[in-house]
């Protein structure tokens, strides 16, 4: 997921190492967070609210997920 897009799924991670990041006001980049299995992962702000993120979501291993669409 890229900063803009309204997150869809709320995902349960499985394998792998993923992160969320940002760019600051001087377009500078900041990690938020790394996800490992077992835990959520995803941008849950952009989920819970339906609002368009300024998160970035990436996997940084291949990965695995279980996840299920919000609407």
């Amino acid at each position: 997921m890229v900063s803009g897009e309204r997150e869809r799924y709320l995902c349960f991670v499985t394998e792998g190492i993923q992160r969320v990041y940002y760019y600051n006001d001087i377009e500078r980049e900041a990690t938020l967070v790394f996800t490992y299995a077992p835990s959520l992962g995803g941008v849950l702000d952009s989920l819970l609210m339906q609002l368009p993120s300024k998160y970035h979501f990436e996997t940084l291993t291949p990965s695995k997920f279980s996840s299920s669409t919000f609407s």
